[in-house]
Formats: C-alpha cells, sequence, structure tokens
C-alpha cells in the first residue's frame, strides 16, 4: 500500500488492529498500534477500544497491564470520560454499556479507585447521595448492550458484597446503584481492595519492566505451547472406560482418594503427584476385570507410588513414607507397582487435571502477580480441582477439558473478564464453550462453583492477604491440615499441615520444603512468594517402545504461593444407579461414552488384579 503511495490513516490502522484482534494476534494488533502513533496519526475512541479490548481479552496479566497503560493515555486525551453528575446534583453515574469489555472494567477499577481516593483524603460528604453503574442501554436505544459487561459487573459486586444493588431504571435497562454513605464505608475495607485486585490484578514490582514482559511472553508462548502439544499426544491415546470400573470400585472411589490426598498431605507430596496417582488408578480401573475390595487401598498406595516416581522404577525410599502414611507394608505397595506396570505395559503416564489447569495459569503469568494477585487468579481453581476428583460425572472429560471449565466456571463466578481468556482458546483451540464434552463439564464445573465453602474461603483469605499488602502486618498464629505450598523454584505446589507465626514456620509434612505458604482458614493467614522456572521430566509413550522422555516447565507447575484448600473426605456409598444416569446424560448429549482403546494387558494378573479380556 505504501509502496504505491497510499499513506496509512486512522481508518487504515483500525481496520488492521481489528482484523488482528479477531485472530488473535495481540502483539502484531499492538504493534501496529505502536506504528500508527510513530507515524502521527492520532488515535480516536474507536481505535483504543479496539486495541485495549483486544490485550484485555488475552487475560495475559502484561497484556492487561499494558491495556491499562493505553486507557490511561486516552483518558488524557480526551476519551472515555463516561462519569457525569445528575442535574440535581445527588447521583453520580458511571455509563459502561457503549464500550467494549476491556474498556468497561479498566473504566469501572478506574472510577473505583477515584472514589476511594476522594473518601480517604476528603472523608464520606465527597460523594454524593447515590451513585450508579449503567451496564445496559437505554430503553428507547436500538442498540445491542453488552450482555458480558452486564452479567460481569452485577456478578462481581454481588461475590465480593458490594453495596450495589440492581434497579428500575427509567432510562436504561441494566443500572446498579449504591447509596454514597454505604460506598464509603465499604471503600474503607479490605474487601474493596480484594474486590479492586480480582478486577485488575497487580503485577509484581519487580517484574512489570517492558524487557521482561516481553521476554515472559516469549517463554510462556513457547514453553506452554509445548506442554499442551504433549497433553494433547497424552489424552489422544489414554481415557478412561467407565463400563470397565466395578461397582466396588465406584463405590470405594470417594474413599481411596481421600486417603491418597490424606497420604499426600502427610507426606508434603506436590499436589500434581497426588493428582496424577488418581487418574492411574482409574485408568488401572478401566481395564482391570477384577478388583477385590480388600485390595483397593494397596491398589491406591502402588498408584500414588507409580505416580511419585514417573519414568522410574519404584524405589524403596518413597515406598517406605508412605508405607508409613498409609498404614500399609512397603514391599506390599512395591510389589503391587510392579504388578501394575505389568498390567499398563510399563505406560505409567498421568497427566492430571491439575497440570493442565498450572499449564493455563503459566500461560496468563499468574506467577509475574504481587501476593495478592496470585491467589486471586489461582486461589479458587486450585480449590475447585480438588473437589473435581471425587465428581463421577467428569470421570468420561479430558484432564485438559475439565482444567478448562475450571477455570472458565470459577472465573465467571467471579465476575472477572475475560472468562475464558482468548490466549487459552488459542493454545487449546477449545473455542466452542457449546460443545458436548466441555459443556458438560463446565456444568459440573459451575455446581461446585455453587458450593458456599468454597467461596468463603476464598474471599476471607484475599481479604487476609488484602489487609497485610496494605497494612505490611505480622501473620497471625493458625493451624491448618490442608494446605498448598509452592516449592522453590516455583512450578509444584504441596499439601501437608503447616503452623506458621510471624516469619518461623514448621511443618507436619513437606520434609525439608521451602517456599510460599497460602494457609486457609476463614479468618485468613499471610504468605511469602517466590519467583523462578521450575524445569520437570514428563513421560511420553512412544508406539513400540516403553516410554521417552521430554522436557517442560509448563507442565511441571507454577508456584501458586500458597493456596489454601481443604481436602474433602467422604465414606458415603456411590449408587450404581448414579453410573447408569451418568452414561444416559453423556449419551443424550453426543458424548461417545468409550472415547479412546485402551491398552493392551496381560491375561491375567496376581494379587487379585486381572485384566479386561
Amino acid at each position: 500500500m505504501q509502496e504505491q503511495g497510499c499513506t496509512p490513516d486512522v481508518v487504515t490502522y483500525t481496520a488492521l488492529i481489528s482484523t488482528l484482534e479477531r485472530g488473535g494476534q495481540w502483539q502484531l494488533a499492538l504493534e501496529s498500534f505502536t506504528e500508527m502513533v510513530s507515524r502521527g496519526c492520532r488515535p480516536d475512541a474507536i481505535v483504543y477500544n479496539a486495541i485495549i479490548d483486544t490485550l484485555w481479552q488475552t487475560g495475559v496479566v502484561w497484556a492487561q497491564a499494558k491495556a491499562r497503560e493505553l486507557y490511561n493515555m486516552a483518558v488524557k486525551q480526551g476519551h472515555f470520560r463516561n462519569e457525569r453528575m445528575s442535574p440535581s446534583g445527588n447521583r453520580e453515574e458511571l455509563n459502561l454499556h457503549a464500550l467494549t469489555a476491556g474498556v468497561a472494567m479498566l473504566s469501572l477499577h478506574s472510577w473505583l479507585d477515584d472514589i476511594q481516593h476522594r473518601v480517604l483524603t476528603c472523608g464520606d460528604h465527597a460523594l454524593p447521595p447515590l451513585l450508579a453503574v449503567v451496564t445496559d442501554a437505554g430503553n428507547a436505544s436500538k442498540e445491542q448492550g453488552n450482555f458480558i459487561i452486564k452479567e460481569a459487573v452485577s456478578t462481581m459486586m454481588s461475590f465480593w458484597g458490594a453495596p450495589f444493588r440492581s434497579v428500575q431504571d427509567k432510562t436504561y435497562l441494566g443500572v446498579l446503584e449504591a447509596q454514597g454513605p454505604q460506598l464509603a464505608a465499604w471503600a474503607r475495607s479490605t474487601a474493596f481492595s480484594a474486590q479492586m485486585g480480582s478486577l485488575l490484578p497487580t503485577l509484581a514490582s519487580n517484574q512489570s519492566t517492558p524487557q521482561l514482559l516481553s521476554s515472559a511472553e516469549a517463554t510462556a508462548q513457547t514453553q506452554c505451547g509445548e506442554a499442551f502439544g504433549a497433553v494433547q499426544r497424552f489424552e489422544a491415546s489414554h481415557n478412561l472406560v467407565l463400563q470397565n470400573m466395578g461397582l466396588q470400585y465406584l463405590q470405594q472411589r470417594m474413599s481411596l482418594i481421600s486417603g491418597l490426598l490424606g497420604a499426600g498431605a502427610a507426606l508434603g507430596l506436590k499436589d500434581e503427584v497426588v493428582h496424577d496417582g488418581v487418574l492411574l488408578l482409574d485408568r488401572l480401573a478401566s481395564i482391570a476385570a477384577q478388583m477385590p475390595s480388600e485390595v483397593l487401598p494397596l491398589v491406591a498406595a502402588a498408584a500414588l507410588l507409580l505416580a511419585l516416581t514417573q519414568g522410574a522404577g519404584a524405589s524403596e525410599a518413597p515406598a517406605l513414607a508412605l508405607a508409613e502414611a498409609c498404614g500399609l507394608e512397603a514391599q506390599a505397595i512395591v510389589d503391587m507397582s510392579w504388578r501394575m506396570r505389568q498390567l499398563l505395559n510399563d505406560d505409567t503416564l498421568a497427566i492430571s487435571t491439575m497440570r493442565c489447569l498450572k499449564v493455563y495459569l503459566e500461560r496468563m503469568g499468574y506467577r509475574y502477580l504481587d501476593k495478592q494477585g496470585i491467589y486471586i487468579m489461582a486461589g479458587l481453581p486450585i480449590m475447585l480441582a480438588v473437589e473435581a476428583l471425587l465428581d463421577m460425572s467428569l470421570l468420561n472429560c479430558r484432564p485438559s477439558v475439565i482444567a478448562a471449565a475450571l477455570l472458565y466456571a470459577e472465573r465467571r463466578q467471579r465476575g472477572a473478564v475475560p472468562f475464558w481468556p482468548s490466549m487459552l482458546a488459542k493454545m487449546t483451540g477449545y473455542q466452542d464453550l457449546n460443545a458436548p464434552e466441555l459443556a458438560c463439564a463446565v456444568r459440573t464445573a459451575q455446581k461446585l462453583c455453587r458450593k458456599v465453602q468454597y467461596t468463603q474461603i476464598y474471599k476471607a483469605q484475599s481479604t487476609s492477604l488484602a489487609t497485610q499488602q496494605h497494612s505490611g502486618g505480622s501473620t497471625p498464629t493458625l493451624a491448618c491440615t490442608s494446605v498448598f505450598q509452592a516449592a522453590n523454584p516455583p512450578g509444584i505446589l504441596h499439601t501437608h499441615s503447616t503452623q506458621r507465626r510471624g516469619n518461623d514456620s514448621s511443618s507436619t509434612g513437606g520434609r525439608g520444603h521451602r517456599g510460599t505458604v497460602f494457609r486457609v482458614s476463614p479468618v485468613g493467614t499471610g504468605i511469602s512468594t517466590s519467583t523462578g522456572m521450575l524445569r520437570a521430566s514428563m513421560s511420553v509413550p512412544v508406539t513400540g517402545s516403553s516410554v521417552c522422555t521430554t522436557s517442560s516447565s509448563a507442565l511441571s507447575g507454577l508456584s501458586l504461593g500458597s493456596v489454601s484448600v481443604p481436602v474433602p473426605v467422604s465414606n458415603s456409598q456411590l449408587d450404581y444407579s448414579i453410573l447408569q444416569q451418568l452414561q444416559q446424560q453423556q449419551l443424550q448429549a453426543g458424548m461417545p461414552m468409550q472415547l479412546v482403546t485402551v491398552m493392551p494387558a496381560p491375561s491375567s494378573m496376581p494379587l487379585g488384579l486381572t485384566a479386561v479380556p
């Protein structure tokens, strides 16, 4: 175009940025915007809307930080000033309905930040009697409102207990309104700071240089792409066959999982090791024709040992510790793990939902956030991943799909836009959330999100971290029986019991581990963080051989700082009719019950384990 003597203008760049936005090329879109400004073209509100929303929808923390920078630039140039006072001076309103989702969220953040500043500087009288957020078009308008904005703002205010309430308005279809004195009191609270952190997580002060963030994007894109490629290869050749799982196993599955979680907590194991062990246990149940109930605890312990020693033989040292935690004989666990290897044809690879979830969080750049931001982004999905282990309706879904559903559901639960980040959609290919398998997983994840205890724990911990971040106070004394601890370097989460007073900590598990602790409790606790990148080996099956080893940092996980998560314990029995109902629902949804062929196995196995003919 330029070679033919045509000089690009604002219209040209707007079209280019919009095209790159639809293709998910946010870096190229940003380069085009930078080139536009350097050529002397002054961006208008349309251009700013397009580029800011492109960056925001990625869900990537450094892209969203750049979106905020551009938003501030646009405001200085006179754009996006949507606050106005009523003629009577009794009501101030922020109008978001005509904005893109990214600009709307940043406008809301900026407005709330200004409200807090006014209250802290000038007192409660600085606010008018009423303040309102407009989230939908006018009654007489022919414009279609942005339903994402309407849902997200309403959900966010409700989730964090903000004083805004939906009201009937003569002018607009969607209005949230709060009284000035109530809003002033809320602006002084730590709950306000927690909501602001959820709306726009803050980068750690030592992680915000442009050079570092550019390098971080390149690293995350490459490593997470490789990691998800390994996930896809695993899922293409490994899946569960529900029809083969015996009634005795299904009835005891919850108590077996609870036992593995308890053993992992006692030993301070990485959380994904326990989740991998559960997946190996389910894989074995898919191909073992007989698993007598009396040997199931031993099989579960052997599965955890195999997960602990993926890519290597079952060693004596972890077997001894595991035997002590499970109350079993070490040699019996080792023998059973050897028999399981035979039944699985030496293919003991397991890439669980927890590992997939960590890949997603790593791609979003969560470890570059401050302490509060780390927990806000990762705390709730980690808790839900533990609960998802026990949900029978997810047995026929792939781990990567379950992880995607958990992340989508929890973000929607707290009004975090985008609900499903464009970078994750691009990496995974999960564009259509109405696809049968993904829709089934999303419904279950949303059901888990509605469990009140998780949101209570999450909000209490987020509020506690906000308090500590603003006050710099010491950590209260608290004992917990379930804690996720990040290793140093970060990337792996551990579950064990911890006590902490001030800067001193002692642990009943997790021997020799270092890192950050998030404790879970209704009253909250303190946290310290560590940074770095962990590279861990992962076994990938190859046709005609046992396993080969590849390396992937993202699959090894990330540092969550410490996330407190309750370990569900249940001894309830499962009625076999539940499985029949599940099969019927999935057949009606068009989901195949047998997704992948099972690995061939020996014709018989000792210790009560036999292969499916």
